[in-house]
């Protein structure tokens, strides 16, 4: 049975008001570690993936149940085999593989593949978790990438090719030649030179 204070968290979880679901997290997690029990932890989580996944915003959620650590990864299992929303499947996908589950690869795969609003933190944390299953979509799309007329100040689009190409480099992967001499290319920014000038894997040649 939960204690008298959850029982009011979980029953703003259920509701329909996001501002109140995130408000209750919020509050949840103030809690003294001490009152808390296994079984309050328990039924806020469950309370708070289903908010989730029922939500039209659910990146406020999915933000604060990351703070459950690996306690989350077996009710993110389970949502991901009710095959949820595309949003809510790559934000369950996000806490999974920053908990160090490989559950959440193919969905983070994807995500990259197709270019979507997650593709940076989803390269990010495949390549924090250490792994490289999104290696071959990153290449493909900096190879794809539209090269812009130079210019001095990245823009956003400009952010997220460099972004992936520090994801490339902290997984040590070599650039292949072809994009290599893209983005070294006299007419390409500076920016995108020199963050090629510091890619340096392997004894790979700048």
């Amino acid at each position: 049975m939960v204690s008298p204070d959850v029982s009011r968290i979980v029953a703003d979880l259920q509701g329909t008001d996001l501002a109140r679901q995130v408000e209750a997290l919020e509050k949840f997690f103030a809690l003294p570690t001490a009152s808390v029990s296994n079984t309050d932890r328990r039924a806020v989580l469950i309370a708070g993936v289903k908010a989730m996944e029922a939500s039209g915003n659910p990146y406020p959620i999915a933000e604060r149940l990351l703070r459950f650590g690996e306690e989350a990864v077996s009710p993110l299992s389970d949502l991901l085999a009710r095959n949820p929303s595309p949003e809510v499947t790559t934000l369950a996908a996000l806490i999974l593989v920053n908990n160090g589950s490989r559950l959440g690869v193919p969905a983070l795969v994807a995500e990259v593949e197709r270019g979507g609003d997650y593709t940076i933190p989803a390269s990010f944390a495949l390549g924090n978790a250490g792994f490289a299953d999104h290696v071959p979509a990153i290449i493909e799309r900096l190879r794809r990438w539209p090269m812009p007329p130079t210019h001095e100040f990245p823009t956003a689009d400009d952010d997220r090719a460099l972004t992936l190409l520090e994801v490339l480099s902290k997984l040590r992967v070599p650039l292949p030649d072809d994009i290599r001499r893209k983005y070294v290319d006299p007419q390409a920014p500076q920016f995108f030179r020199l963050a090629v000038e510091r890619h340096r894997v392997g004894g790979q040649d700048p």
